[in-house]
């Protein structure tokens, strides 16, 4: 996490700190100060939005309080009517742009200390690439890009950053270590490892364009720590 820090400091703004999932689990740092710690360094790092993880379901009980200790977001397209404290899409302001942000987590394998009666088990599918391009759309109009925070693994990510209203997808959940910066033929998508492995830094390009701002290219990259 300090490797992260030092990395993120030396880019220049504007910028924005995310999460894909399961930001509980799998640091030794977690085990050690558990969910509200997490939170105190996730506001310190200065975290904006947080994607949700199948192992962060382990301990839905303490997402509202993790969330305003963080002072960021968690946003999953396919959990946000499960649990009021999770949104199914955020907005953040970063200078002069508008970033919208969608995500989605897969319930599918839940064990029996995540999975609940009123939660279905939902698999990362058509059905479930319909529902988080149908929100992405709805931010498109409001904002000037719209990035997806994935919790379904590399080949899903690369399937749904292929969609027009997507503008980038950062995943996680596969535990890989994947940049692939295609722009122009899409997909653009970065996926850093787990546990606090690699920082991954996804530069976007815009340009505006008959009064829209588009992106004209992108780069990513996955930054191991020291």
């Amino acid at each position: 996490l300090k490797h992260a820090a030092q990395i993120y400091n030396t880019i220049a703004e504007p910028k924005l700190l995310v999460d894909s999932g399961d930001s509980y689990i799998g640091t030794g740092y977690f085990r050690r100060a558990g969910p509200a710690g997490m939170g105190r360094v996730m506001r310190a790092l200065g975290y904006a939005v947080l994607g949700v993880g199948n192992h962060d379901l382990e301990l839905a009980s303490s997402f509202r309080n993790f969330s305003a200790t963080a002072k960021a977001p968690l946003v999953s397209t396919n959990l946000c009517g499960h649990y009021d404290s999770i949104k199914c899409s955020s907005v953040i302001e970063v200078g002069v742009l508008k970033v919208g942000f969608v995500a989605y987590c897969d319930t599918s394998a839940l064990g029996p200390a995540e999975w609940r009666p009123s939660l279905p088990k939902t698999s990362c599918d058509a059905k479930m690439a319909d529902r988080v391009i149908e929100e992405a759309s709805k931010l498109k109009r409001t904002v000037h890009i719209v990035i997806a925070l994935g919790h379904c693994g590399y080949d899903f990510d690369t399937e749904l950053a292929a969609s027009p209203v997507i503008d980038a997808v950062v995943g996680g959940h596969t535990h890989l270590v994947r940049h692939r910066s295609s722009f122009n033929d899409r997909p653009v998508v970065l996926q850093a490892g787990a546990a606090a492995s690699h920082l991954g830094v996804l530069r976007l390009s815009l340009a505006r364009r008959k009064g829209n701002v588009t992106v004209v290219s992108a780069r990513s990259a996955a930054r191991r720590r020291e």
